[in-house]
């Protein structure tokens, strides 16, 4: 399971916003995880380029 949070500031821009992470270790790995659309999915490419997605659920972020 991973969790997160973040802050965003004050007089940020009103309306959906969608989540990318970049993920890192002390190692060198990483990985970056993008939406493929609004179904859910949190895809990266793996080592062989190849693309692998995720059902996450809910990703998108909607400021009011």
């Amino acid at each position: 399971i991973f969790q997160c949070s973040f802050t965003f500031p004050e007089f940020s821009a009103v309306g959906e916003w969608h989540p990318r992470l970049y993920l890192s270790d002390r190692a060198g790995n990483y990985r970056y995880y993008y939406p493929a659309s609004e179904d859910g999915l949190l895809c990266y490419q793996d080592d062989s380029g190849g693309e692998v997605c995720l059902d996450v659920g809910t990703t998108d972020v909607e400021l009011q």
